[in-house]
């Protein structure tokens, strides 16, 4: 596959990333997804289903419980929107901890025996609120 280094994304991974998130928004779940062709990735964080409280903004996350406007009083509906947006942030920071610790020691390998740390491309975000 040869990289089009005259667009600055792929249009092949934004197709699959906008099938993706098509997908997670009637069903209600989060997501962290990246997509990689060579020379390309794109990265979605699909952060805010209707039981978490986090939402992306454009200075980074925030967590939003007011009692009274958002729960109309009701302490044990704001207690399970926390816990289930504590539960989603626990299983993201264990994957994604698991998995980056299993790349870093690949780069190492990389670096040490081919001497290459990485090629050209660009990555693109997708943002779901």
């Amino acid at each position: 596959m040869t990289i089009d280094t005259q667009l600055p994304y792929s249009p092949r991974l934004k197709e699959i990333m906008a099938e993706i998130k098509a997908l997670l928004q009637p069903h209600d779940i989060a997501a962290y997804v990246i997509l990689h062709e060579p020379g390309y990735s794109e990265y979605l964080h699909s952060i805010s289903p209707t039981w978490s409280i986090i939402r992306m903004e454009e200075k980074g996350l925030r967590l939003r419980s007011n009692l009274e406007e958002d729960y109309a009083g009701d302490q044990q509906a704001q207690k399970l929107a926390h816990n289930r947006t504590a539960n989603l942030v626990c299983h993201f920071v264990n994957i994604l901890e698991n998995d980056a610790n299993i790349f870093k020691s690949v780069k190492v390998i990389l670096d040490k025996h081919w001497h290459i740390t990485s090629l050209p491309g660009t990555h693109t975000p997708h943002r779901n609120n």
